[in-house]
């Protein structure tokens, strides 16, 4: 009977395939879009959740109530005191790179950027990072413990334990005398310390600052261990500190990572009970289509048992459709971001634990609908043919309630993209790019980022400028994009902040930028923007303007930077800086010659200095991945996708809504047009009730779209004002989506036969 319920379920959902397909689709896409965010939350939380004991945090506090973090002097002090109340005492120290030489055991050199962190003796078992070779940890200086995964690319197979590490150029914070590293054991992969390939001991890094964590003793209050801090004095740069401790949950850094996981976790969920109410909407509302079919099974035997499994067995096949679907559209998200976000900026992700999480909300989803499947069987177990005949339809109560919850929830979302992409259009697109699209693919970015090739770079530059296809090169400090604030003194006394950059004094041409006054390299110059000099102008200066306390000689004006935003509210312009810094350089290749091909012949001309073991950041600047438009790019696309989903969710609510009603109500119609009823009077009989579900939810759903407008992004780049007219674009658009959905039903019922559905039924 079993294989007969999954042969009429697959028939019944063939007959419509299209509809099937999206509901299961847009299921699918709750799914990854909940299970995802789930993932990471679960993640983060078991993180900072690994002790039973409550986590304290340290801070340094100086008379002026300003914070600095920890020296290692510092740390070795906390830890030699012993205080009281106190155990497992551990630091914190932000990821940075460099570049070393891994010397394996038969002294072969193999060079490699790496992301290194900094440990004590409690670090590893406070963060539950496991240790492959027994318990050894950095206990000296020149000591160090590599990731897994750092060995497995280091190393292959062999046992690393024995091999040394050494660091290719000198690091700031690292001990100047010591340059080889003796690795003395493997941690595993692990979320607190993402993409970390080397810990160092803290003591290593002189330089360095740090945070300090501990575990409170039970039996002991905060209150009591600060009161034991009290008297505990440090000295940083020639001033006192004062030391105290927090609850880890009180801190604000916690307390704001909860509300933003609270709010996406939300939106996730609003996605997925939309998809949801829409799967289960459809697969029951096909049900009760065939409530003739039902009697007649009825009629020929079948008890409530074999209805539940007929329907079930329809809910089954589309969940089960959309479980594999969602396995398929998480592959390619995280693929997608991998690419286009930089893995700085990235959460790991650990694939298999995506899939268990996905596998469990597909078994909640599984017993939900075991639970709600059993209501319609419920309300027909009394059909039979007399009592189809007899019936009268009802007022559809339930299904305009979730018509308006889905509504309301494709207006939230509509609006928000509507807010969102206005605000990124004004933060990242709306700015100033003097060159033509085409002109801007034939300008290749050149980054310098591994010693081995800042050591060549004259020789690596060099051949490149005698390229025929390169015109045009300049230098820059920093990358393209990548500007500082410093801050300008006005007339009145209040400060403003301008955006500066540095680079060469043919800037201005290569960008085809406007630009007035002399060209010169001295260091005492500067170049302002036209908004800058119209600040200038106010402040009644000209000749000399002073920039964080120093004076410059204005020589000349532009108009703006490329890719300045002028209608950004935090700056007032910006200045550059004509200099010969050493950055990141750029090339412009001849009219029609192909980019790729001449980033492949950089490529080959860098790789006769460095090895394949160290990456190469050439490419052309319109290439976004791996940047800060790459990911806006990126969220603005799955914003949009997310807004569509929930739109299409709505349209086939709206559209299997109205197909019900129209078709149910034929006879209806026919006798009140044989009544005289005009068409338009139709088309108002079947659209009131959905006018007013369409009022009340965006009358719902509004309120919660200006709070996030006027909240969310308030005091940024991104902060507009949601005003009438955007509401009444929100409002319009949405009136015409419900319109069009509806408009082909209504108008098919409107012109039908009366005496054709006369003679039919």
């Amino acid at each position: 009977m079993i294989l007969h319920y999954l042969k009429v379920a697959v028939r019944n959902l063939m007959k419509y395939k299209v509809h099937s397909l999206i509901s299961a689709l847009c299921l699918a896409v709750g799914i990854v879009c909940y299970t995802l965010v789930a993932y990471w939350i679960n993640a983060y939380n078991s993180m900072i959740n690994i002790h039973d004991e409550e986590v304290v945090t340290f801070r340094l506090e100086d008379e002026d109530g300003r914070w600095s973090l920890f020296t290692p002097v510092d740390v070795e002090r906390i830890e030699n005191l012993h205080i009281d109340g106190l155990s497992d005492i551990t630091v914190k120290f932000p990821s940075r790179q460099a570049e070393i030489d891994v010397i394996d055991k038969d002294q072969k050199e193999k060079p490699f950027i790496v992301n290194y962190s900094v440990v004590n003796g409690n670090t590893f078992s406070f963060y539950g990072l496991d240790l492959l070779y027994g318990n050894r940890i950095p206990e000296k200086k020149d000591e160090v413990v590599i990731s897994r995964s750092f060995a497995e690319k280091a190393f292959g197979q062999d046992n690393p334990i024995g091999a040394v590490i050494h660091l290719t150029e000198s690091v700031y914070d690292f001990d100047k005398g010591i340059r080889d590293y003796k690795v003395v054991n493997v941690a595993e992969d692990n979320w607190a310390f993402p993409r970390v390939d080397c810990y160092f001991s803290y003591m290593a890094l002189p330089q360095g600052f740090m945070e300090v964590y501990a575990l409170l003793d039970d039996g002991t209050t905060l209150s009591e261990l600060n009161d034991n801090l009290q008297n505990l004095k440090f000295v940083n740069n020639g001033k006192d500190y004062s030391v105290s401790a927090l609850s880890f949950s009180d801190d604000f850094k916690k307390k704001q990572m909860t509300i933003i996981f609270s709010i996406v976790l939300f939106v996730a969920s609003l996605i997925l009970l939309s998809g949801m109410i829409n799967f289960l909407k459809f697969a029951i509302q096909m049900f009760y289509n065939r409530q003739r079919e039902v009697a007649l099974r009825k009629s020929m035997g079948s008890d409530a048992r074999g209805l539940f499994m007929l329907l079930f067995s329809e809910v089954f096949c589309m969940l089960t459709v959309s479980f594999l679907l969602s396995l398929v559209i998480t592959e390619i998200v995280v693929d997608t971001c991998h690419t286009y976000i930089s893995s700085d900026d990235l959460p790991c992700i650990d694939l298999s634990e995506v899939y268990w999480v996905q596998t469990r909300c597909f078994v909640s989803l599984f017993v939900i609908c075991l639970l709600v499947v059993y209501v319609p069987v419920w309300r027909l177990r009394r059909s039979c043919i007399g009592y189809y005949v007899r019936i009268n339809n009802n007022k559809h109560v339930f299904r305009s309630v979730m018509m308006w919850l889905q509504l309301s929830i494709a207006i939230f979302f509509v609006g928000n993209v509507l807010y969102i992409n206005i605000a990124f259009n004004k933060a990242f697109y709306s700015v100033y790019r003097p060159v033509s699209d085409d002109e801007e693919a034939r300008i290749i970015e050149f980054k310098p980022s591994t010693y081995r090739l800042r050591q060549n770079i004259t020789h690596v530059v060099d051949a490149f400028r005698k390229m025929p296809e390169v015109v045009d090169e300049i230098t820059l400090w920093g990358v393209l994009d990548s500007r500082i604030k410093q801050r300008y003194i006005k007339a009145d006394g209040t400060h403003s902040f301008i955006k500066i950059t540095k680079g060469n004094a043919n800037y201005f041409q290569f960008f085809n930028i406007p630009h007035q006054g002399e060209m010169t390299e001295s260091e005492d110059a500067v170049y302002v923007s036209e908004r800058f000099m119209r600040q200038l102008e106010k402040d009644s200066i000209s000749g000399t303007v002073f920039i964080e306390s120093t004076s410059y000689r204005i020589a000349g004006t532009y108009k703006a930077l490329y890719g300045e935003n002028e209608d950004d509210s935090r700056t007032i312009g910006s200045a550059f800086f004509p200099v010969k810094p050493f950055g990141t350089f750029y090339f412009k290749i001849a009219d029609g010659k192909d980019t790729d091909e001449v980033i492949g012949k950089m490529k080959d001309i860098c790789r006769e200095y460095v090895p394949e073991t160290l990456p190469l950041d050439i490419k052309p600047i319109t290439d976004r991945k791996q940047t800060l438009l790459g990911t806006v790019g990126l969220v603005g696309t799955l914003v949009n996708v997310l807004a569509l989903v929930s739109l299409l969710l709505v349209i086939l609510s709206i559209y299997s809504a109205i197909s019900l009603d129209t078709d149910g109500r034929q006879k209806e119609v026919a006798i009140r047009k044989i009544n005289g009823a005009s068409p338009v009077k139709i088309a108002l009989m079947f659209g009131r009730s959905y006018m007013l579900i369409y009022i009340l939810s965006f009358a719902a759903a509004f309120p919660f779209v200006y709070y996030f407008a006027s909240t969310v992004f308030m005091d940024s780049t991104f902060q507009i004002n949601m005003d009438w007219g955007m509401a009444l674009a929100l409002f319009i658009s949405m009136l015409i989506v419900v319109l069009v959905t509806l408009a082909y039903k209504i108008y098919k019922v409107m012109h039908i036969n009366p005496a054709e559905i006369i003679k039919t039924e």
